[in-house]
């Protein structure tokens, strides 16, 4: 109990930096990043998430993530913040493609890379299923952490025929779980659905690219920090 304990609020620690940066824009080489633009979008987009989740009706506060992102999305178009001119541009809908970038190639160094990289996945994936969990107030025994584990992993080795990167279960769910206290596994399988049809709608993708990266830093601090807080309080019941 206290291993899980001190990997789970090590990753919600280890992600409050990214947090922060989100907030203050994202891209360090740009001339406003770490405006007081940047942080006041950040700060009054986690404003917005705290007090949606605890003020209104449970529809409210289950969905205050999302609401707080919209609003503060629309703030930012209205002080100039945000660009979504290029949201029209682009096809509407689309296929992935097999392997779009080429056909695999193997190289030593890069497999030694990606097994490392597979590694700490299956370190984050392990924490984020025992912290799921403990929250939803589920034992979790070797059987369903190593299938949440293969299942990872089987994502994992077709995700790269279609462009994408190694999967893992973020954190960020994690955190979405604890705040909007919804726990049906069926949700999250439609969940599952309706980002497979996002995937088919390019233009999608370019409003989400649109949205500016303080209002994701908003939401961040409080997915993160709600990880990191899971974390301890179940390192309190182990003590």
């Amino acid at each position: 109990m206290l291993f899980r304990s001190i990997v789970i609020t090590t990753i919600g620690l280890t992600l409050m930096p990214v947090a922060a940066r989100w907030a203050m824009g994202g891209n360090s080489r740009a001339a406003d990043f770490g405006s007081m633009a940047n942080v006041g979008l950040a700060a009054l987009t986690l404003v917005l998430v705290l007090l949606l989740s605890k003020i209104g009706s449970a529809a409210i506060s289950r969905l205050s993530i999302l609401l707080a992102m919209v609003i503060g999305t629309v703030i930012a178009v209205f002080l100039g913040m945000a660009d979504f001119s290029g949201v029209s541009q682009g096809p509407m809908f689309g296929f992935p493609a097999p392997f779009h970038f080429g056909v695999p190639t193997f190289h030593v160094a890069a497999i030694i890379s990606m097994c490392i990289v597979v590694m700490v996945t299956l370190v984050e994936t392990s924490a984020d299923i025992l912290a799921v969990g403990e929250i939803i107030d589920t034992k979790v025994d070797s059987k369903r952490l190593g299938n949440g584990l293969r299942a990872d992993m089987l994502s994992s080795v077709f995700a790269p025929i279609f462009g994408s990167f190694t999967q893992s279960a973020f954190a960020q769910n994690v955190g979405l779980v604890a705040v909007t206290g919804v726990k049906s596994r069926f949700v999250v399988a439609t969940g599952g659905v309706f980002l497979v049809i996002l995937g088919l709608l390019p233009f999608m993708g370019r409003v989400i690219a649109a949205v500016p990266t303080s209002v994701l830093g908003g939401a961040g601090i409080v997915l993160f920090g709600t990880v990191a807080a899971s974390g301890i309080q179940i390192g309190r019941a182990s003590c």
